[in-house]
């Protein structure tokens, strides 16, 4: 089964690189429907620490499961010192962990794109290249 589009917040190289869209392919296929969201931050005892990677909407049974399964999987796609903390977040602490994030449920803030009538309107440089196109 695939699991729906990331929910990653863009920040940083990590988020960006191949390995970290492995990592979040492997924990939303195998508990489809949870989220992986990056929260950047900067480790007072060690620089290269550079976010958290929280994960979603796991039910309660199986969250220790995941957290553990996160763990190996970015072990063994990121080698050497690690670059982010993994955690799996426990159901009644997600609303909060949304909340502090800035986060709705399902918001398009959290990295993915909006379609439809809730689409971003076109910048303003989109626009005037448009209208100068329609000119000529």
């Amino acid at each position: 089964m695939l699991a729906r589009r990331g929910a990653v917040r863009t920040a940083g190289d990590v988020v960006r690189d191949v390995r970290f869209k492995a990592l979040r392919l492997a924990i939303e296929t195998r508990w489809p429907g949870s989220r992986v969201v990056w929260e950047p931050y900067v480790s007072p005892d060690d620089p290269a620490i550079r976010g958290w990677v929280h994960i979603l909407h796991v039910p309660d049974r199986e969250v220790f499961e995941a957290g553990h399964l996160a763990v190996r999987l970015a072990c063994d796609l990121f080698p050497g010192p690690s670059r982010f903390f993994v955690r799996a977040v426990l159901p009644e602490h997600e609303a909060s962990m949304l909340r502090r994030l800035r986060l709705r449920p399902g918001s398009a803030r959290d990295g993915r794109r909006r379609r439809g009538s809730s689409a971003r309107a076109p910048s303003s440089a989109r626009r005037r290249s448009v209208r100068a196109r329609a000119r000529a």
